[in-house]
């Protein structure tokens, strides 16, 4: 499921081809989506919500303890890869400054310190 997201959000932007400005803006929101798997935990539910006061709803799960965080950093590192390459590779100077900051922030959401 992950590669089919990854590929439908992102394409290939190791090929080089100019993103518009539509799919820019939905990669933003995939990276900031990931962004936040990585480094948030879901709130628990409350009594009266989703999951809460003994309703059928499990209640989320534990990122930190789940594999989702694995497999969403081998995601970030795939487009990180691909992102640095097609911003070598495009002509169009709003789509490499584009794909070098998605890079840059890829690079801050995998190692912090940087």
């Amino acid at each position: 499921f992950l590669d089919d997201l990854r590929r439908g959000v992102w394409r290939d932007p190791a090929a080089g081809a100019a993103v518009d400005p539509y799919r820019r803006a939905l990669q933003r929101a995939w990276l900031d989506r990931v962004g936040t798997l990585m480094t948030e935990e879901p709130p628990a539910p409350t009594a009266g919500g989703p999951g809460g006061g003994g309703g059928s709803t499990p209640p989320p799960p534990v990122l930190s303890r789940s594999d989702i965080r694995p497999l969403l950093r081998a995601q970030l590192e795939e487009v990180r890869r691909q992102a640095q390459a097609g911003a070598e590779r495009t002509g169009d100077r709003v789509t490499r400054a584009h794909l070098a900051d998605v890079a840059h922030r890829i690079t801050v959401l995998l190692d912090p310190s940087r």
